[in-house]
């Protein structure tokens, strides 16, 4: 259900977690990301992509790279690869 629902949209803004977010992910969350991997393209990430490390970024490589991402204040060290 959740993959219909990203894929019948042009847009989606994921802005699940605040950039100080820490621990290990809980359900349903990690669900949803994974679902983001599909749609990336179409992701517009506020801040810094869910589940992305501030400092470090996507630290497995496993999570989705946004289409684009919108930083509120200045660039966080974990965007720093970003392409």
């Amino acid at each position: 259900h959740l993959q219909q629902l990203l894929q019948q949209h042009d847009l989606v803004v994921d802005c699940l977690f605040g950039y100080s977010f820490a621990g290990p992910m809980r359900e349903p969350y990690p669900k949803i990301i994974a679902g983001f991997r599909s749609v990336a393209d179409k992701i517009l990430s506020v801040d810094i992509p869910s589940g992305w490390d501030v400092e470090k970024g996507n630290i497995t490589g496993e999570l989705f790279e946004p289409g684009a991402n919108i930083s509120l204040m200045l660039p966080k060290l974990g965007m720093e690869h970003y392409k």
